[in-house]
């Protein structure tokens, strides 16, 4: 079970903005799923975003009135972190995104850019998850989202997020002299899920995915970069 030392503050972090839950909604910053409440209970009772041990009601409230994407709302924090850091003193830097997992819910500008891609020929089962009427505090795709779902093109979008987002980390570093003695470790948690309404994936040539024991499921795509290498 999870006790206060499991807090970041408790695990060597000087600062720290984070869900407890296995996923919030990214508008709402409610979770959509999480081990506090029995099955079948209301998850509107519970608002899921701490910044170090106290609750960042006060951000959240703000973030909502601004329409911030909670992924955005990270990034903008990593890049704080490193923007206020010494050049001449180490720094570690945990950034776990979100995006490129159910629920897919990107900014509306993503979502129109990467529609194209299957031209009215995407399927649509991610509204399983992905959809407003999930849970109580389920925003759908982003608020006022009215579909249709296509389902590759949300997931293209979602990783674009990643991309985008660590791109902003990477020049930040950049900027404020780290890069040169940076390690950067990239890496997923796990294989991609292979159900239609978890935003399918497939693992070939390996076998299984997300939650088998298979090597689809813990085989995953990662690389190192920065400019600590060689």
């Amino acid at each position: 079970a999870a006790t206060p030392a499991h807090l970041p503050a408790n695990r060597g972090f000087d600062s720290s903005l984070f869900y407890f839950s296995h996923k919030n909604d990214m508008w709402s910053y409610g979770s959509l799923q999480t081990g506090c409440l029995d099955h079948g209970d209301p998850y509107d009772k519970v608002g899921d975003l701490w910044d170090g041990a106290s609750v960042a009601s006060a951000t959240a409230a703000a973030a909502r009135r601004n329409g911030t994407y909670e992924e955005d709302m990270f990034r903008d924090r990593a890049v704080a972190v490193v923007d206020a850091h010494p050049s001449d003193a180490p720094l570690f830097l945990y950034y776990a995104s979100h995006a490129a997992h159910c629920q897919l819910q990107v900014p509306p500008a993503l979502v129109e850019e990467y529609s194209a891609i299957t031209n009215g020929t995407d399927e649509g089962a991610c509204v399983a998850q992905s959809g407003p009427d999930f849970a109580p505090m389920a925003s759908g795709v982003y608020p006022g989202f009215d579909g249709p779902y296509q389902c590759r093109g949300l997931y293209a979008a979602s990783v674009a997020v990643a991309d985008r987002n660590l791109g902003a980390i990477t020049d930040a570093l950049k900027r404020n002299d780290l890069w040169k003695d940076t390690l950067l470790v990239f890496q997923s948690d796990n294989g991609g899920c292979e159900q239609l309404v978890q935003s399918a994936a497939t693992n070939y040539p390996l076998r299984g995915g997300k939650a088998s024991d298979w090597e689809g499921g813990h085989r995953v795509a990662a690389f190192v970069g920065g400019g600590a290498l060689p």
